[in-house]
């Protein structure tokens, strides 16, 4: 389901007439994390994944970075609606930040700009974040800093795409995020169920190594030595390699800047509950 910022981009263009089933339906299955997909028929409506991505550095990611101010606002004018295209935005409904799926090279990457709002250049933040976990030997997914006039963009290679040589285009794989593997809730953030240990034993029962759940003891002490509160279990995932199930690249490290450090870590770490 889209939240935080894609929920309010959905009601604003739909003039705020969404229920949650259309605000399923609403969310474009083309390019969706996971495999899970929604819509009024048993199969997917014909050319679904086959338009091709925009090109990082076209107009495009300018036109979107216009836009995304306008989103606070509710003023949207129709030439800003048709910028924004949001039946186009792809994983762009998901998180609280902006961010839309481009292509740059040969690979996919999901592009997160520097908010209008932002008191710190956050895109430069997490760059600096994901670079030193991969300093240290950790598995991140692979980062850049986008530098435009409009200000920074954190270009993030997604992990859940893989280019097909023959066909040259992408194809999905299999991903599972922290929060369906623990079979957790996500509204109502009690934190309930939101626990490191317990993701761990999830992996071990889906037979990812033991590498994996080392791995994941490293990401949470990391975690908390920049203050990254934002560790929930949407941001943890397995995919599937190789015909079993692996612990995917880091993604969404960042430091909580705006009230001072992070107090504690969204996910338990013992129990003594969060750090």
């Amino acid at each position: 389901m889209p939240n935080g910022r894609g929920e309010r981009v959905l009601m604003r263009t739909q003039n705020n007439a969404l229920d949650p089933l259309k605000l399923l339906l609403s969310y474009p299955d083309e390019d969706r994390a996971g495999n899970i997909m929604a819509g009024e028929h048993r199969t997917p409506r014909p050319g679904i994944g086959e338009k091709p991505m925009k090109m990082l550095e076209a107009k495009g990611l300018d036109h979107f970075i216009d836009v995304c101010a306008a989103i606070y606002d509710g003023q949207l004018t129709a030439d800003q609606l048709a910028a924004l295209k949001i039946r186009d935005q792809r994983s762009a409904v998901g998180g609280a930040r902006p961010k839309r799926t481009y292509r740059l090279d040969h690979k996919l990457v999901l592009a997160k700009p520097r908010d209008t709002f932002d008191h710190y250049d956050l895109p430069s933040f997490e760059h600096a974040c994901m670079t030193f976990a991969a300093s240290k030997g950790m598995q991140i997914a692979g980062t850049a800093l986008h530098r435009r006039e409009k200000g920074n963009t954190l270009p993030v290679e997604r992990f859940d795409r893989e280019r097909s040589q023959q066909q040259k285009k992408f194809r999905r794989i299999p991903m599972l995020s922290g929060l369906t593997l623990l079979d957790a809730e996500w509204h109502g953030r009690a934190n309930k169920g939101w626990i490191y240990a317990a993701l761990a034993d999830e992996f071990y029962r889906r037979g990812a190594p033991e590498a994996d759940r080392q791995e994941l003891y490293r990401r949470k002490a990391y975690n908390a030595l920049v203050g990254n509160s934002d560790d929930h279990p949407r941001n943890h995932a397995v995919i599937w390699q190789d015909g079993a199930w692996r612990l995917s690249p880091l993604y969404d490290v960042l430091p909580v800047l705006g009230e001072g450090p992070a107090q504690a870590l969204a996910m338990e770490v013992g129990i003594r509950g969060p750090c």
